[in-house]
C-alpha cells in the first residue's frame, strides 16, 4: 500500500510578512493580552 503525502508548502510562501506583528494595540492592551495568556496552563509542572 502506498500512502500519498500532501504537496508540501514552504513556510516562507505562506507567511504574510507585510502585516506580521502589526497588531495596532496600545501598551495597556498588550499588557492585558500578556496577563490573559499567563493564566493559560495545560497543568504541566517542570520536574
Amino acid at each position: 500500500m502506498t500512502i500519498k503525502r500532501p504537496r508540501s508548502i514552504t513556510l516562507a510562501s505562506s507567511v504574510n510578512t507585510k502585516e506580521l506583528g502589526k497588531l495596532n494595540v496600545t501598551g495597556t492592551q498588550e499588557d492585558a493580552i500578556v496577563a490573559c495568556l499567563k493564566t493559560l496552563s495545560d497543568g504541566y509542572i517542570t520536574p
